[in-house]
C-alpha cells in the first residue's frame, strides 16, 4: 500500500495536480456522452488532486484542451464590428469608467452579477 502512495504522489508533484475546484470537470466527465469529447478551451489554471480519471477511462472520453486563440481573431472581430457586420451588445452585460477599472476586474474575477464583458469608458 505505501508504494501505491508513493507512486500516485510522484504523479501528483510531476503533473502538479495541487489544490484548486474540481468541479467543472467532474460535472463534464458526468455530463458527456460515452466516447465523447470534453473540451476545455480559454485559460485555466488551476491546480488540483482527485481529478476524475477513473470517469474519463471507464467512458472512453477524450479530453482536449489549450488556450483560446484570441489573437488569431481579434483583427477579423474588431473590423466586423467597424463594418456593423457584429454587434458585441449581446456579449456586453456591464459599462463602468476607466477609474473604476480595478473595481471592474475584482468584479468579473468574482463572478459577481453575471459579468461577462465589461465596456471601461475614459
Amino acid at each position: 500500500m505505501g508504494f501505491v502512495v508513493f507512486e500516485i504522489e510522484t504523479l501528483e508533484t510531476i503533473l502538479k495536480l495541487q489544490g484548486g475546484s474540481k468541479s467543472a470537470i467532474e460535472i463534464a466527465s458526468q455530463a458527456v456522452r460515452k466516447g465523447g469529447t470534453v473540451s476545455v478551451v480559454g485559460v485555466y489554471g488551476a491546480r488540483y488532486n482527485n481529478f476524475p480519471f477513473g470517469d474519463f477511462f471507464s467512458r472512453n472520453i477524450t479530453l482536449k484542451m489549450g488556450q483560446c486563440p484570441a489573437d488569431s481573431y481579434i483583427d477579423t472581430i474588431l473590423d466586423l464590428i467597424k463594418k456593423n457586420k457584429f454587434d458585441a451588445i449581446d456579449i456586453i452585460t456591464h459599462r463602468m469608467s476607466l477609474s473604476d477599472g480595478e473595481k471592474a476586474y475584482k468584479l468579473f474575477d468574482q463572478k459577481l452579477d453575471n459579468y461577462i464583458k465589461i465596456v471601461l469608458k475614459p
